[in-house]
């Protein structure tokens, strides 16, 4: 409706403007008649060309409209035929099993059903590397992760090593903080099989991967220095979805978890608060500034007049996390 009105108040402007401005002799009566003419042609012409062309845009955006409504409905039939299939194989399989092969069948349901009541999707650990690094192709603004312990889970992972560059090359900023606790460090296994010594040797691994992976401010936060609730691998995106990697209390990987509930959310950026007043500038790595400038330049903060490029982009996402 709206682009129908502007075709015409165009048309309608380019006659007027050819009535009034359009340079004749007016004291030539020939003159005065052919701008009349011509004036209501360009009018005649802008309403022959300009209202087709806005019905094609107004049939293109109906066509976009049911082509999305179709695609939203086959998604919508596809998810259903997928939870019949999965109906269908558990009574052909475990609907008539033994009650202890049942019974574990109904945990599993069980333990679905409770996950997705709190808006979480559990995914296992097999699967957790290779889901948690395609976040980092979905991410628009930035993203904010701790690592608890052994780095080989996922940075051997060489997608997710890709992902992070891919989130950098894009103007995606990482912030990363490693956890690292002296009576955990042999159960911390590095890239290369090994235990770290101490938080320097893994601080080394950390000043690595910060460079392998592209990292705006990587920060090894020493849990022998701060007192924390809990150990959580976490990550953020664009401060409105967080995945969770579970772990044992060995620090081990059980499976990964992703939400948009914003009670979850709460959570994680709380979390990432009390780490931030955990920072030791030993064990602090930052992006040089050539770099920040040249991977981060459409960024609202002003990196330019900036000290520290790193720091400025650093303290602007972690107030965004904190909600400050």
């Amino acid at each position: 409706m709206w682009g129908k009105f502007i075709v015409v108040a165009l048309a309608v402007l380019l006659g007027v403007a050819t009535e009034l401005w359009f340079p004749i002799d007016k004291t030539d009566p020939v003159a005065v008649k052919q701008k009349h003419f011509w004036a209501f042609i360009l009018l005649i012409f802008s309403l022959v060309l300009g209202l087709p062309i806005q019905s094609s845009l107004d049939a293109q955006a109906k066509v976009d409209e049911v082509k999305a409504m179709l695609q939203t409905h086959l998604r919508e039939s596809e998810e259903r035929g997928r939870i019949q299939e999965l109906f269908t194989l558990y009574d052909t399989n475990f609907g008539h099993a033994q009650p202890v092969l049942q019974g574990w069948a109904d945990d599993l349901l069980d333990y679905l059903r409770d996950s997705w009541k709190l808006g979480v999707m559990p995914l296992p650990r097999e699967r957790a590397a290779a889901q948690i690094g395609a976040v980092y192709s979905h991410a628009q603004r930035s993203i904010v992760a701790t690592n608890v312990g052994s780095t080989n889970f996922y940075f051997n992972v060489g997608t997710y090593a890709q992902a992070n560059l891919y989130a950098r090359d894009h103007g995606i900023p990482v912030v990363r903080f490693y956890l690292y606790g002296k009576d955990y460090r042999n159960r911390i296994e590095m890239r290369d099989g090994r235990h770290p010594t101490d938080i320097n040797d893994f601080f080394n691994e950390v000043k690595d991967l910060h460079v392998r992976l592209g990292s705006v401010y990587s920060a090894v936060i020493d849990v022998d220095r701060v007192k924390l609730d809990a150990y959580r691998d976490l990550l953020i995106m664009d401060n409105s979805f967080v995945a969770e990697t579970q772990l044992t209390p060995e620090w081990e990987p059980l499976r990964a978890l992703a939400t948009e509930n914003q009670e979850r959310l709460k959570e994680a950026r709380i979390y990432f608060h009390v780490l931030m007043g955990a920072l030791d500038e030993n064990h602090i790595q930052r992006m040089n500034p050539e770099d920040v400038k040249k991977y981060f330049k459409h960024s609202p903060v002003h990196l330019e007049g900036s000290k520290d490029p790193a720091d400025a982009l650093f303290n602007f996402l972690m107030g965004q996390v904190a909600g400050q």
